[in-house]
């Protein structure tokens, strides 16, 4: 099955994507639409920062090699993903799910999303397009609907690596200019801080670090906050940021 979707993605591959999909090595270290234990756990961890709501309808943007888009076919979700890459397009329409090229986001019915995602891609959208790519995604949630995204710490050197390890980033946001983006699309800032951490994992060495990193740094965090930054909203300790919008339940 795995060889199947390698040879299906590299057919699909023309350029100028080519060298960013084998990099990313989506469709290549395992068949697409897979969501690992590990990854589910760290998507219910996100999603049970959210308000409660009831979900059926999730929109996500960028979907990559599927993963997230698996997650919500688990929980019986109306999934419908959104991707740059055509080549990734139509090996998530021939894996089964509703996929979709970023030209035709417009084309969506206004008001029908009870969610949309983006993990990791407002960094690669240019500064001066993100009022619009949220504006839009605004017009795509219903009343209430929530957006969460997750990016690279621009408020931290932790979000160094993440922000400068990808040739195609191309905006650096941390959480002022995160609230300042909500404002203009009059959403609401419902959270902006340190992506969700995953203590329990298969193996037990793996838990107690994370366990014990996740004592240590809730202390610094504190500790820096309380004596350097104390007048500051940011986070500091986390090499990502995961930020929750919300529309207002009545436009």
């Amino acid at each position: 099955r795995m060889k199947r979707a390698s040879e299906k993605l590299s057919n699909y591959t023309p350029s100028p994507y080519q060298h960013y999909v084998e990099w990313k090595r989506w469709g290549l270290n395992r068949p697409f639409g897979t969501c690992s234990e590990f990854e589910s756990r760290y998507f219910a961890a996100e999603l049970d920062r959210i308000p409660s709501a009831k979900i059926s309808k999730v929109l996500e943007i960028g979907f990559g090699d599927g993963a997230f888009l698996a997650y919500g076919k688990t929980l019986s979700w109306m999934m419908t993903g959104i991707e740059v890459i055509p080549d990734l397009v139509q090996l998530a329409q021939d894996s089964g799910y509703q996929a979709i090229s970023s030209e035709q986001t417009a084309d969506l019915l206004a008001n029908s999303f009870d969610l949309v995602v983006a993990f990791d891609v407002l960094e690669h959208i240019p500064q001066d397009d993100l009022p619009n790519l949220l504006s839009l995604i605004f017009q795509k949630l219903r009343p209430g609907g929530l957006f969460i995204a997750r990016f690279p710490n621009g408020d931290s050197p932790l979000g160094l690596p993440f922000q400068y390890g990808d040739m195609t980033h191309v905006t650096v946001i941390g959480s002022g200019k995160l609230r300042y983006l909500a404002q203009q699309a009059k959403m609401n800032v419902v959270l902006c801080g340190a992506q969700a951490r995953v203590i329990r994992t298969g193996y037990w060495r793996h838990t107690v670090h994370f366990a014990f990193s996740a004592v240590v740094i809730w202390i610094l965090e504190r500790v820096v906050k309380f004596i350097v930054t104390p007048h500051l909203r940011i986070t500091l300790f986390s090499g990502n940021l995961v930020a929750i919008l919300q529309t207002p339940e009545a436009v």
